[in-house]
């Protein structure tokens, strides 16, 4: 099943399955490099929650 939708922007985007065989893939994301700034690290995510 593979439905295509359009986001607030109208840019296309396609919705596909996650499965045992893709999920790695789905999960492998990165910010653009503009946007790292905005971006926590691991630790300081639970760093800044714990405090």
């Amino acid at each position: 099943m593979t439905e295509t939708q359009h986001d607030r922007r109208g840019r296309r985007i396609t919705l596909r399955p996650v499965d045992a065989e893709n999920w790695r893939a789905v999960a492998d994301i990165a910010p653009h490099d503009d946007q790292r700034e905005f971006v926590a690290v691991g630790e300081e995510i639970v760093a800044g929650f714990a405090c």
